[in-house]
């Protein structure tokens, strides 16, 4: 292979990563623009990720949790049960709804685990939904 061939290759893969990067960044843009919290973790629940809404409804600063274990989170805010650490664990989708202990939020959390073809667990993704006010007003009504 030439090497003006090799220049070019290179140059076509720099492309697809770009390409790759401006997604990524499309879609944190797109977490933050959603009021449901989103966490994303690797495979053994070291917080990668958090969007705003996350940091809202969990009262936490994104340095307090990213590149930190989920488990920090379920006992500052005294979880029973870790959707994202049982959806690694179970290798499929869990909701848990719970009280947090820090500011009685009422909520409901789904662990979305992601898979490699092999059926490893290589991420997983967390989606809480603050259901308070809802709650609230169908007690009212």
């Amino acid at each position: 292979m030439k090497m003006s061939e090799e220049i070019e290759i290179l140059k076509e893969q720099i492309r697809e990563l770009e390409k790759y990067k401006e997604r990524e960044i499309d879609a944190l843009a797109l977490g933050d623009a959603i009021s449901d919290g989103i966490c994303l973790t690797d495979e053994v629940g070291i917080v990668i990720a958090i969007n705003k809404s996350y940091s809202e409804i969990m009262e936490i600063a994104d340095d307090q949790i990213v590149g930190h274990s989920i488990n920090k989170l379920t006992d500052r805010f005294k979880i029973n049960k870790s959707a994202t650490l049982q959806a690694i664990e179970q290798k499929e989708k869990i909701s848990v709804f719970t009280t947090l202990g820090n500011n009685d939020k009422k909520v409901l959390i789904t662990g979305y685990p992601y898979l490699d073809p092999n059926g490893k667990v290589t991420s997983a993704l967390t989606v809480i939904r603050d259901l308070t006010e809802i709650i609230e007003v169908k007690e009212r009504l």
